[in-house]
């Protein structure tokens, strides 16, 4: 999940404005749609912080099957497919680990 404007400007994507929406993925092993869900901001009160709140108006969502994803995006969620496909969790965590990452197991309840 993510914010489309937020993610374009981090990305120093060309252009000098982007829609804003809140962008959920929903993935499998081999398909994913996009979840767009676009939103136009207006200020409302000043909060406590002195600073004006800001508010979403929300437009209709819309769903993608199959969209295109950002680079980023679309790496994370091959790396996910190639860990959830790997044979040996425990074997695919220390692979991870010598790779830089840090894997901590969360009990499951």
């Amino acid at each position: 999940m993510w914010e489309h404007c937020d993610l374009c400007t981090a990305l120093e994507l060309p252009g000098e404005s982007f829609p804003s929406a809140v962008v959920v993925l929903v993935a499998t092993g081999s398909e994913h749609t996009v979840r767009w869900y676009p939103y136009l901001t207006r200020f409302g009160p000043v909060g406590t912080s002195g600073m004006p709140t800001v508010l979403p108006d929300w437009e209709t969502p819309q769903q993608y099957p199959g969209a295109a994803l950002p680079q980023p995006v679309a790496r994370l969620l091959e790396s996910w497919r190639t860990w959830r496909a790997a044979d040996d969790l425990e074997q695919e965590a220390v692979r991870l680990e010598r790779a830089g990452y840090r894997i901590r197991w969360a009990a499951r309840s």
